[in-house]
């Protein structure tokens, strides 16, 4: 029985990603592991997250889909997207690894913050690659270097697509 966590920019939004990402939890949960899920506290009031968001990390537990989740407090720039740091939240990320004693790491998204901390921390990792970038683009073309440079980091990756086998 492992403790895996599923890291998660933009939960509970239900788009993209996410909704391959419940559908693992599930799976996972069925299979007697423990499932946590790790986002970020979202601010204002276009999501609401929990009747009260706490400015420090918590989590909740009886949810159907996973066993915890754990909101961080961390700065966004722009609706919900975060500022990018390989260290910035390493601290907290190691404070849950130890008390939950995580064994996998799993990744949705090329640009999760948290899914890279993991790796410093030595976590095995797992990232399911949608390749959703297009060629057209230096923007798509530099994104696309940054997720080859990636994959290779992770202990194991899923393509999804074609473009990314």
């Amino acid at each position: 029985r492992l403790c895996i966590v599923m890291c998660c920019d933009f939960f509970p939004l239900l788009v993209g990603v996410e909704m391959p990402m419940r559908s693992l939890s599930q799976c996972l949960l069925c299979g007697g592991h423990n499932v946590i899920v790790i986002t970020y506290a979202v601010p204002g009031p276009k999501v609401r997250v929990a009747p009260t968001a706490p400015p420090t990390p918590h989590s909740a537990r009886g949810r159907a889909l996973h066993d915890k989740l754990y909101y961080l407090p961390v700065m966004h720039l722009l609706d919900i997207v975060t500022y990018m740091t390989f260290v910035g939240h390493l601290a907290l990320f190691r404070a849950i690894r130890v008390s939950e004693q995580v064994r996998i790491v799993h990744g949705h998204q090329a640009t999760s913050t948290l899914m890279h901390e993991s790796l410093d921390l030595g976590v095995k990792t797992v990232y399911t690659d949608h390749s959703l970038f297009g060629f057209v683009d230096a923007a798509s073309v530099l994104l696309n270097k940054i997720i080859n440079f990636l994959v290779f980091s992770m202990n194991t990756a899923i393509g999804i697509s074609h473009t990314c086998r």
